[in-house]
């Protein structure tokens, strides 16, 4: 199953909502299509990503209320 973060507010996700995510979730990076507008990222870039936020996960977990 998907970790959700639920938020304040947010409705709950219907049944359908839950299946196309666990769909998902079971899905293979080989079952990705790349097109021109959105090719695969190459090491190098995701490097970089990863130096611009390094805290990703504490700033998901601050906006959490």
């Amino acid at each position: 199953m998907v970790e959700l973060h639920v938020y304040k507010g947010m409705p709950p996700l219907t049944s359908e909502q839950l299946e196309r995510l666990d769909a998902l979730d079971n899905m293979s990076d080989d079952d990705i299509v790349f097109d021109e507008d959105c090719p695969p990222l190459t090491a190098d870039q995701i490097k970089k990503i990863q130096k611009m936020y390094p805290n990703r996960r504490q700033l998901f977990e601050n906006a959490a209320v």
